[in-house]
């Protein structure tokens, strides 16, 4: 498979088209920073995992219409076109419309990869859509909204429709009550316990009766926080003051990659089907159930650390994670690492308990659950 990553594409398809918990709100800035040491692998694979076809549905449109998707938002958008004009006008009158912007408007981005085909949806896409029967606004200017009980939920990393508009939703709503779920993102009712169950409780009372659950988040989300290209480029794991650690600095950074590579498995595994491939090679395969099993077969998260092992996830309770990894490569001595903690757990990161030993030498490290 051949990816290439432009402007435009990490605009429409990494800022907009995220489709898993952890690019959005780490993974993106890590994989940045390695492009601007000369390692182009993490945002490349971003791209693979976030590209989508510029149209396209499931073939079943009681499920998903593409026609009924730009019918509608085509539509309802406030165009800068006048739909009476012919295609090449409104072409004119769309290219006018973005030349006015600030030049920084859409900074770091240009104008041209925001308004482009690509990210702007409903604006260059909609040109040549047919003149709408009724190109009345949905709403009309100074509308008086009704004042009938009003939930309005939005998750605070929500980058499709951001807290500024939804707050402005809410203001129009004279009953309105607006919560915004903490370290949610745009489907907040499907992401979201708590979302879920204010929403039922208002549609019971039709009032918001406790929101206290959103005044923190029910689970962190796990973000890496860098990728080395080698193992010496990694934080090293901190030491454990309860055990009896031997190995040094060099080794505790070994250890750090070796967990990533089996984080890193269960993440993509979230992404994808769960069957993938580590970021530097190797292969892994994830059996989901109550309890996920990641089995991961000379995966490397750098080039000079090579991890195989078995990896448990207790996904339906109580998040516990137990990892045993056999660890090699030529950037470590080599030895067999046992993991302990939680993952994606409810309340704030831990720390992975990590034992075994490397080139002989006993290990009793700590690394963020993350």
């Amino acid at each position: 498979m051949s990816v290439q990553i432009d402007e435009e594409a990490l605009l429409s398809s990494m800022v907009g088209g995220i489709s898993g918990n952890f690019v959005n709100i780490g993974e993106l800035l890590a994989a940045g920073a390695a492009l601007g040491k000369g390692d182009s692998v993490p945002i490349l694979r971003l791209g693979a995992e976030n590209i989508f076809p510029l149209e396209g549905d499931s073939g079943d449109p009681t499920i998903f219409s593409t026609g009924a998707h730009y019918a509608v938002g085509c539509v309802d958008t406030k165009q800068v076109w006048d739909w009476s004009d012919p295609v090449p006008k409104r072409e004119e009158e769309y290219a006018e419309a973005v030349s006015q912007l600030p030049s920084g408007f859409f900074a770091p981005f240009s104008k041209a990869a925001a308004t482009g085909l690509l990210f702007s949806q409903f604006g260059k896409r909609c040109l040549t859509w047919e003149n709408p029967d009724q190109p009345d606004p949905v709403v009309p200017p100074h509308a008086i909204y009704p004042h009938v009980p009003t939930l309005v939920l939005d998750g605070d990393l929500d980058n499709v429709v951001p807290l500024e508009e939804t707050v402005k939703v809410a203001s129009f709503f004279p009953n309105s009550t607006s919560v915004t779920i903490p370290e949610v993102g745009h489907e907040t009712v499907f992401s979201s316990q708590c979302a879920a169950n204010i929403m039922s409780s208002f549609l019971e009372a039709r009032q918001v009766t406790d929101a206290s659950c959103a005044k923190s988040p029910a689970v962190v989300f796990p973000a890496v926080g860098r990728f080395p290209l080698l193992a010496a480029g990694a934080r090293p794991a901190a030491v454990d003051p309860h055990g009896s650690n031997q190995i040094g600095i060099a080794e505790r950074k070994v250890v750090t990659v070796a967990v990533a590579a089996a984080t890193d498995a269960l993440q993509r595994s979230f992404i994808g089907s769960g069957d993938g491939v580590g970021l530097r090679g190797g292969t892994f395969h994830t059996d989901k159930s109550d309890s996920w099993t990641t089995r991961l077969t000379n995966c490397a998260f750098s080039q000079d650390v090579v991890v195989s092992g078995t990896v448990a996830w207790n996904a339906a309770s109580d998040a516990s994670f137990t990892a045993d990894l056999t660890v090699g490569g030529p950037g470590t001595s080599g030895g067999t690492l046992h993991v302990q903690g939680f993952w994606q757990a409810p309340g704030p990161v831990g720390n992975f308990s990590v034992s075994g030993n490397l080139g002989n030498k006993q290990v009793a490290a700590l690394v963020p659950e993350a």
